[in-house]
């Protein structure tokens, strides 16, 4: 629910997919590499660790995530960023009307594709089909930021989150698992609620921080790590020994993936915004030999020289 700030800025689309590619891909192909890696110490190699499954894994662009199972929210997630590209100028300057269509989405999906999605029989496209349903959870989370922010009021915010678990419901279905969805996204969206009211009157302290800010390694890390440090060392010392130090290798795992992989790529992503943003001057001889200014390209274009 927290994906919707990082597109309340006023970036333009080439600087907006620069900076969400550089911010979920890099840690997740080393989470990847990792998972992989371990997969082996405790596993053989199976076809689900086939180098084209893997490289469809890694690009977060299809249905069967067996390797780091719970990056199937990162599927999501690239959908949703998709639809804000689209609709950025909206979401700078239209709130309401943004994520309305955040809303609407997911349901026209349903409605016009269901019977054509479903005829093909391919488990892939139809677990892809299926994902669509969650953007309505960014939707939420749309409306609670805006409300937050005070860019719309209580009243809308009520409108759009009613709206947005309506979509939900619609797209789920009535099966087990559709209202396990539902009763789930109710009470993480509670939740979420509460934390944001309760984060101005806590003292947030430096370790709480900094799970904060690996919060996006240790989502990545905590799967393979801990599955394969309990599966290894279960039966030997105990399941509660083997917890405490599954949690504290994933701990130390998403601190380095943080130092070392999230954080370089992010600047990797400014500097490359930079180059790309930095205007060229040119200039050009004069007829008594002497350099002079010929003119300046107002269109950003790269600049080669830029370090």
């Amino acid at each position: 629910m927290t994906g919707p700030s990082l597109v309340a800025q006023r970036e333009t689309r080439k600087e907006f997919a620069i900076k969400r590619l550089f911010r979920i891909y890099p840690a997740v192909w080393v989470a990847l590499a990792l998972a992989t890696a371990l997969a082996h110490l405790v596993t053989h190699p199976t076809a689900s660790l086939s180098p084209a499954n893997l490289l469809m894994e890694a690009s977060l662009l299809w249905s069967q995530f067996i390797v780091i199972s719970p990056t199937y929210t990162l599927a999501i997630e690239l959908m949703f960023y998709m639809l804000a590209m689209v609709i950025l100028p909206l979401i700078w300057t239209q709130p309401k009307s943004a994520t309305g269509i955040v809303i609407l989405m997911p349901m026209a999906i349903h409605f016009l594709l269901s019977a054509p999605v479903y005829a093909l029989n391919s488990p892939k496209l139809i677990g892809l089909f299926g994902y669509t349903a969650f953007l309505a959870v960014f939707a939420m989370g749309m409306a609670i930021y805006y409300g937050w922010t005070k860019r719309i009021r209580l009243i809308s915010v009520v409108a759009l989150l009613a709206g947005a678990y309506c979509s939900l419901i619609l797209t789920t279905g009535t099966s087990a698992v559709g209202r396990g969805f539902q009763s789930n996204t109710f009470y993480a969206l509670l939740l979420f609620c509460m934390a944001i009211w309760a984060t101005p009157r806590l003292k947030i302290g430096p370790i709480v921080g900094m799970i904060a800010a690996a919060s996006y390694s240790i989502y990545l890390l905590h799967d393979p790590i801990g599955r394969t440090i309990i599966a290894l060392l279960q039966e030997k010392i105990g399941y509660s020994a083997s917890l405490i130090i599954s949690l504290t290798l994933i701990s130390l795992a998403a601190l380095a993936s943080l130092v070392f992989v999230e954080r370089p790529s992010q600047t990797a992503a400014r500097r490359l915004i930079r180059l790309w943003n930095t205007p060229v001057v040119i200039f050009s001889e004069s007829p008594n030999g002497a350099n002079s200014l010929s003119g300046v390209i107002v269109e950003s274009v790269p600049n080669p020289t830029l370090p």
